[in-house]
Order: C-alpha cells, then structure tokens, then sequence
C-alpha cells in the first residue's frame, strides 16, 4: 500500500514537472487523481469557451437548467451530478473571472 502510494505520489510529480509526460495533473487538496489529455482545456463554467466565466456564461447554464449534460466535460455541469441544476448556476457564478459576473469587454477600461 505505502509502495503503491509512493509510486502514484512520483507519478504525478513527474506528471507535474513535465519529466517525459505530456500530460497534466489533476491534483485536489494535495492529492494526484491522475491526468489530462494533452490540449487545450476549458475552464469549468466557461459555456462559450472565450476563456472567462462572465455573465454570458452564467445564463447559457441557467438556460439549460433542468437538462442532462451532453457529455462529462460539458462546462454547464459544475457539480458532474449529470443534471445541470441552479447548484451549478450557483457554483459558477461564485467562480466568475471577474466582479459582479462582467465580461471581458466591461472589465477592460
């Protein structure tokens, strides 16, 4: 079991330093619980894909309240309950990228 540990433990070390892996950790609360593809990865809550979670965002997943996401990454599914609820309304909005849930146009000056 410690073995086994350790081994996950230098694993994603090497996942996180890039050591021969083209990958990247998932680590939560110091744990590793394995890695992504290689590639361009969207934001949670980010619907729209623009890299931000803004209010346009906010209303695509109050839009699709009380629906089955399409897929496991679908953004809309904060809580990969497989329903989007107010819940994950809720989450996002408190994940927003900037003040009051603005866009990325109403936060420049």
């Amino acid at each position: 079991m410690l073995r086994d540990t350790f081994l996950q433990f230098i694993a994603c070390l090497a996942i996180a330093l890039g050591v021969g892996v083209a990958a990247s950790p998932i680590v939560i609360m110091g744990r590793c619980l394995g890695s992504l593809p290689p590639g361009p990865v969207r934001l949670a809550c980010d619907v729209d894909g623009n890299g931000i979670v803004d209010r346009e965002d906010i209303q695509l997943i109050a839009d699709g309240r009380g629906t089955t996401p399409s897929g496991p990454n679908d953004p809309r599914d904060f809580d990969h309950d497989g329903m989007i609820t107010v819940l994950d309304n809720r989450a996002c909005t408190l994940n927003c990228t900037y003040a009051l849930c603005a866009s990325l146009a109403a936060s420049q000056p």
